[in-house]
């Protein structure tokens, strides 16, 4: 009898702290909402001016997006969890936002990144429903790959603003279509083709820790074929944020051209190249010498499409190099295992990458419309690390080249006017780990003429770079060795999702996600190398509102619960934070009414970000140390004055509350800051 009521007062109490914790959960999420209502309720009260504003702007609801499928669809007719940024929402972000400020106000999207707008020393990393690393999100240019193939890191600097026309950011694994990196999600960066005339414009803008920014961008059409040029230099100093530092300057070069030319009235041929350069200081060495790290990146890709009737074929041919130099310290060798010796030291990487894909798409009687390709890829990558001052090396090196073949179908279904089935697999053989096998399985169901029902079953796949299989073993941080893992296997990711989206009125649309992934052999550092741990669970639910206030204002509001968890040990993924949400106003029009004469059409864009408590690894001597981030909440505020036709005035104030807070464990973010410059057309 004693056991029995033992063993009920455990079951109840068992019961009782599971009950505990969902009863907080619920509570922490009221907590947000009303915070995030309050906020509406004050944005709106101040937006409450814009009756001034005469000029009408439209909420586009029927936006067109390409990533999810390879093909053109509407987004409400798409089964998948899509968010697609305006070029009015670029064209109204500064010069010093990159495209990381643009991603990460999307729902279930978080950014890690230790630098500001330098991002040299360690790449900024995307964070899509739980799955964090710089390579578990795939990023694309119009739709080629950007993931360097010796680390999978990318670059969100290398296009400059001015070239980008939309960015489409799709939502869970996606490897049934791009293959390895496509994990989390595909962030794909739409650039802007040339014009039918001439058009040329500038901007220079100037800012807090003497940043400076120089860009000159002009499009025109020559006979059969039209072009874009831009190009940008960017400087800052101090981009940490810290008072009383030295070496903390930073600059860069952007330079973007794309051009397309009809060869007749089916086909034409379209070439593309960006070029980034860029050089940092963070900081000095133990010996008191300049740290400082160069870097360029190199992406070009040459694209022939033909439509014929129906039938659209394109062939693509795309090239990416990477180069890095780190000019720093790191461990003498030649002095273990005493106490460890630093000495100067050069480490460099090298990656290039080649991809050529033939893709059709076609369709197949009235119901079906198929999409086929194939794609080769060739990953070779480079690393070594000398002393300065012997010129001796300090490890072995890395010179090591895999190679992808793939091939990829889907099969998009029209059971009727309402029901569309979209079957997809791909097969990768990658020549280190062989076959892989990505199946996607989507459903839509338009439930009425303005809203439809969607789910979705899928399984996705990330390759171990080079660099995680392979590297040398260096210092990795003072008494923290590094060295690669042959033994690595892939990363898996088993991923279910439902949503639903609704168009409200004419002002106002939602969309509600539930998802779960299920994650194994996730790769974690855990010195002195990374290991594949056994399972790992992401599940959380996705919301989000776009809206119009009046004919001049409009916004939107999301919000992401995210449960992501190690199965094995309980704890939980790093930089997953319970709670995420995005409050954004946008409005534009003229306050001729106000002053009695006419001026120019105003702009000003309010957004304000929360993030609650993460928890990530800190690395000294010894096991790793868990460490808490506490949560924040950030404000931003762009305004824009149209002085004449040709000349616009435009400044940003960032983190208008000047909260202290870290995106990065250990690195604290930017205060508040300011900007101030001239945009120039003709």
């Amino acid at each position: 009898m004693r056991d029995c009521v033992q063993t009920g007062v455990c079951a109840l109490s068992k019961g009782g702290e599971r009950l505990r914790r969902r009863v907080k959960k619920v509570l922490l999420t009221i907590l947000t909402a009303a915070l995030l209502s309050l906020c509406s309720c004050a944005l709106v009260l101040l937006c409450s001016w814009t009756y001034l504003f005469a000029q009408e702007e439209v909420l586009e609801l029927g936006e067109v997006v390409v990533t999810a499928t390879r093909t053109e669809k509407e987004v409400k007719d798409v089964p998948a969890s899509v968010t697609i940024i305006q070029p009015e929402e670029i064209s109204a972000s500064s010069s010093s936002d990159n495209v990381t400020d643009l991603v990460k106000s999307a729902v279930g999207v978080d950014s890690q990144n230790m630098g500001g707008l330098a991002s040299l020393i360690v790449p900024t990393s995307l964070n899509l429903r739980g799955l964090w690393g710089p390579s578990s999100t795939l990023l694309l240019v119009d739709g080629e790959p950007l993931n360097d193939g010796l680390n999978g890191l990318m670059n969100l600097n290398l296009i400059p603003r001015e070239s980008i026309k939309r960015i489409e950011v799709i939502r869970g694994p996606f490897s049934a279509l791009y293959g390895s990196f496509a994990l989390g999600g595909v962030v794909n960066l739409i650039t802007k083709e040339g014009d039918e005339e001439e058009k040329v414009s500038g901007g220079i803008d100037l800012g807090s820790y003497e940043y400076r920014s120089i860009r000159l961008t002009k499009s025109d059409k020559l006979k059969r074929s039209t072009y874009h040029l831009a190009f940008e230099r960017r400087s800052t100093d101090n981009y940490l944020a810290r008072d009383n530092q030295v070496n903390r300057d930073y600059e860069e070069d952007r330079l973007r051209f794309k051009t397309n030319f009809n060869l007749k009235d089916d086909a034409n041929l379209s070439l593309s190249s960006s070029y980034f350069k860029g050089e940092g200081g963070f900081g000095l060495t133990s010996k008191n010498q300049e740290k400082e790290m160069k870097k360029e990146d190199f992406q070009s890709s040459l694209l022939y499409r033909n439509r014929r009737e129906r039938v659209d074929y394109k062939a693509n041919l795309s090239f990416h190099l990477l180069g890095l130099k780190n000019y720093s310290e790191s461990v003498d060798p030649t002095a273990l295992p005493s106490p460890p010796t630093y000495v100067p030291s050069l480490m460099s990487c090298h990656s290039d990458d080649t991809t050529l894909s033939l893709l059709a798409s076609l369709p197949l009687g009235e119901k079906n419309f198929l999409t086929l390709g194939i794609e080769n890829s060739w990953n070779h990558g480079k690393w070594d690390l000398k002393n300065l001052e012997t010129n001796q090396p300090l490890s072995s090196k890395l010179n090591k080249e895999v190679r992808t073949f793939a091939f990829y179908l889907q099969d998009e279904i029209n059971l009727s006017d309402k029901v569309l089935f979209i079957l997809g697999s791909r097969l990768d053989y990658h020549s280190q780990f062989g076959s892989q096998l990505s199946p996607k399985v989507s459903f839509s169901y338009r439930l009425s003429p303005n809203s439809s029902l969607y789910s979705s079953w899928g399984r996705a796949f990330r390759a171990p770079t080079l660099g995680e299989l392979y590297s040398p073993e260096w210092m990795r941080a003072p008494g923290t060795p590094y060295k690669g893992n042959p033994e690595l296997k892939p990363e898996k990711v088993t991923a279910y999702e439902l949503g639903l989206k609704k168009k409200f009125s004419k002002k106002m649309e939602g969309r509600l996600s539930l998802f779960r992934n299920k994650g194994k052999e996730l790769i974690i550092f855990e010195s002195p190398q990374n290991k594949n741990i056994g399972r790992a669970k992401m599940e959380g639910v996705e919301a989000e509102i776009n809206f119009k206030l009046s004919k001049s204002t409009q916004g939107f509001l999301n919000y992401t619960y995210l449960e992501a968890v190690d199965e094995v040990s309980g704890q939980v993924l790093e930089y997953s934070p319970h709670n995420k949400a995005n409050l954004g106003l946008r409005f534009k029009g003229s306050p001729s009414s106000l002053v009695g004469r006419h001026l120019g059409p105003i702009s000003c864009s309010l957004s304000s970000r929360y993030l609650s408590k993460r928890y990530y690894l800190y690395y000294q001597q010894g096991p790793p140390v868990t460490k808490q981030l506490p949560g924040y909440v950030t404000f931003d505020l762009n305004f824009e004055f149209e002085l004449s036709p040709q000349l616009k005035l435009f400044s940003s104030i960032k983190n208008l509350t000047n909260k202290k807070y870290q995106e990065y464990g250990g690195y604290d973010a930017g205060g508040r800051t300011y900007l101030i410059g001239l945009r120039s057309n003709r």
